[in-house]
């Protein structure tokens, strides 16, 4: 499994070592949803330190730290039973031709400008 299959399975779509891998796993996501294959997060245990009425108790730059203590966020969420590893792959190559179609065409454009100034 690659690591954008792994991130999409995950359900993450946000790399903070690398913005581009971000852009593209959310365009990946969002192919994905656009499809009708959408990721369902369970929800936390009641005995949860992530509940929203124990969260409730915490101060909102503080919520991130809050560790789930029920396993939730260790799982992932759910996918279709018809969401396979490939197609989460195709998403991400599509999300990536996108992505640098639309770089390569804006570079093209400040490269025109560029020399029509000179």
């Amino acid at each position: 499994m690659s690591y954008a299959v792994h991130m999409l399975r995950a359900g993450r779509t946000h790399d903070r070592d690398c913005w581009h891998a971000s852009h593209r796993l959310a365009l990946a996501t969002q192919l994905l949803k656009a499809g009708g294959a959408e990721a369902v997060w369970p929800e936390h245990g009641e005995d949860c330190a992530r509940t929203p009425a124990r969260l409730a108790n915490t101060a909102f730059g503080w919520r991130d730290r809050v560790c789930c203590t029920c396993g939730r966020d260790s799982r992932g969420p759910q996918w279709p039973a018809w969401v396979t590893n490939e197609m989460l792959a195709e998403a991400y190559d599509l999300a990536d031709a996108m992505q640098t179609a639309r770089g390569g065409w804006h570079q093209a454009e400040i490269d025109r400008k560029r020399r029509e100034r000179v």
